[in-house]
Order: C-alpha cells, then sequence, then structure tokens
C-alpha cells in the first residue's frame, strides 16, 4: 500500500508540475509581430507577366502530347518449387523426386514513356519493363506496337526501347 501512495503522490506532483508548465510557459519569440501584417502578394492568371507574355500551356500540351505513350507489359507465370527437399540429394536417390509446385499467374503492369526520335525509340523507367514479357506501347493515336527492350540501367531506372 506504501508504494501504491508513493506512486500516486508522484503522478500528482508530476500533473502539477506539467499544469503549471502549461499555464504560465511563454511562447518562443516569433518571426512577425502580433498585430503586424503578413505580407501577401495576389496573383491573377489575367493579369501580369504571364499574360503580357502570351504564355499559353494548351498550346505546349498540343505540341508535345504525341509524343507521350501507354507502356503495357506482360509478365508470364513461373513455376516454383515449393517444397523445402526438392534439392536434396539423398531423399531424391532413396525416395525420388517429389515435392510439390506452385504456378504463379501471369502479371499486368503499365506506365508511360515518351517518344525521342522519329525511328520509334522510346525512353520510359526501368522498373516499368524490368521483368516483362510482352511490351506493347500504344501511341497517342490509339495505334498499338510491339516494343523490344533495347537498353535498361537500374541505377538511375531508365530503359529505351524500340517499336
Amino acid at each position: 500500500m506504501k508504494k501504491f501512495m508513493q506512486s500516486v503522490f508522484a503522478g500528482a506532483i508530476g500533473a502539477a508540475l506539467l499544469f503549471v508548465f502549461v499555464a504560465y510557459a511563454q511562447p518562443s519569440e516569433s518571426h512577425f509581430a502580433p498585430n503586424e501584417p503578413v505580407p501577401v502578394k495576389q496573383v491573377s492568371m489575367n493579369s501580369g507577366a504571364a499574360a503580357a507574355s502570351g504564355v499559353d500551356f494548351t498550346r505546349a500540351a498540343n505540341l508535345t502530347v504525341h509524343a507521350v505513350v501507354h507502356i503495357k507489359c506482360v509478365t508470364n507465370g513461373k513455376t516454383l518449387n515449393a517444397s523445402p527437399f526438392n534439392n536434396d540429394p539423398f531423399r531424391n536417390f532413396f525416395f525420388g523426386g517429389g515435392g510439390y509446385q506452385i504456378q504463379t499467374p501471369p502479371s499486368n503492369s503499365s506506365g508511360s514513356g515518351v517518344i525521342i526520335s522519329d525511328d520509334g525509340y522510346i525512353c520510359t523507367n526501368n522498373h516499368v519493363v524490368e521483368n516483362a514479357d510482352k511490351i506493347e506501347v500504344v501511341l497517342n493515336n490509339n495505334k498499338t506496337y510491339t516494343a523490344e527492350v533495347i537498353g535498361r540501367d537500374p541505377n538511375t531506372d531508365l530503359a529505351l526501347l524500340k517499336i
């Protein structure tokens, strides 16, 4: 009972100190005075430098949209040995092979890329095409082409395709 009362007393002292600290603690120094207005600059897209220079993002988008492609990848299923004893020569000699295998289903993935030359080279991310068995490229006009991987660099996550 004595230890319990000591714990309750220590908790009460801690709660009182916390209350005093929170109630009377002064806020830290602020960069702005409380009554000083915060400077705010309002920007309008209808006035200023953007409107004066004639910047139009729709024009830029229309010029580049045909270079962006959709990449669809298919990875065939794999057969995995699921038994830990498949590589045991003693077991295989006396009892034959065995164990069981698991067939993983095919998987689909997709990503995007950019056509970088007129002869069909496409730059994309390596993780999009890394283990793909079949790669299809869909252009902006919905034409589909089969692509092959020319080169990959996992360090920079870049891959080069050719259609």
